[in-house]
């Protein structure tokens, strides 16, 4: 009886360490964005935050692959606004 050999396939991947988990494939489809935002003084940046990615994602189909807090400031030297 001749071998069988199975097909690899994409197992799950933790991309952001939050125990949310996206194939490897679902994300090779289009490209990837960098986007840098800053929550302002005396808000609940991460509430604003997560409910930014929820339109994202329900509106426009843009998936959050990762995410972390700068601690440092964050500053990218773009700040002027460029779109």
């Amino acid at each position: 009886m001749p071998k069988t050999i199975d097909t690899p396939r994409a197992l799950p991947t933790d991309i952001s360490g939050t125990g949310t988990h996206i194939s490897a494939t679902a994300h090779a489809a289009g490209p990837v964005y960098a986007i840098h935002l800053q929550a302002r003084s005396g808000t609940d940046g991460i509430r604003t935050l997560r409910a930014a990615l929820k339109v994202l994602w329900r509106r426009y189909q843009l998936r959050r692959l990762s995410a972390r807090e700068v601690k440092d400031g964050g500053g990218t030297g773009d700040e002027g606004g460029g779109l």
